[in-house]
């Protein structure tokens, strides 16, 4: 059973983009992850383990600032940093990844996450398949 304490999340919600066309109307993918990441804090899980990371509309700007959580940005720059810099040389029971927000499969079948910075001429994402590779490695020690 995993321990609380060596329990891990990486909680997206991404609601507002780069490509304002993208935005996801009336909301809903910050507060999503918002309850989520609650959900893991409420059963133990320390603050400093839950990495949040946002991008919200401006109508929905009072759902972090009450939240209690530090919230970091959705960027592309600012996930990968936490996947190499954070959770790979962390030891650990169990790792939670939530995303809510936008994301696609190209023609290859690869799957990606788009982040807050994405827009049409730059599609920042997160290859999901080489997350999932990463994860499932003999570098990463966290199941």
């Amino acid at each position: 059973m995993a321990k609380p304490e060596r329990t891990f999340g990486l909680i997206v919600g991404i609601e507002k983009y780069h490509e304002t066309a993208w935005n996801v109307t009336g909301g809903g993918p910050a507060d999503d992850a918002l309850k989520f990441a609650h959900w893991l804090h409420r059963r133990g899980v320390p603050k400093e383990n839950i990495r949040l990371c946002l991008s919200a509309l401006e109508e929905n700007h009072q759902l972090i600032g009450e939240c209690g959580l530090t919230v970091e940005k959705a960027t592309e720059q600012n996930i990968s940093d936490i996947v190499t810099n954070f959770l790979s040389p962390k030891s650990g029971d169990l790792l939670y990844i939530f995303w809510a927000g936008h994301g696609l499969i190209t023609s290859e079948r690869e799957r990606r996450l788009l982040c807050a910075d994405a827009n049409k001429q730059n599609w920042q994402n997160l290859d999901f398949n080489s997350l999932l590779l990463l994860l499932g490695s003999d570098n990463f020690q966290i199941p």
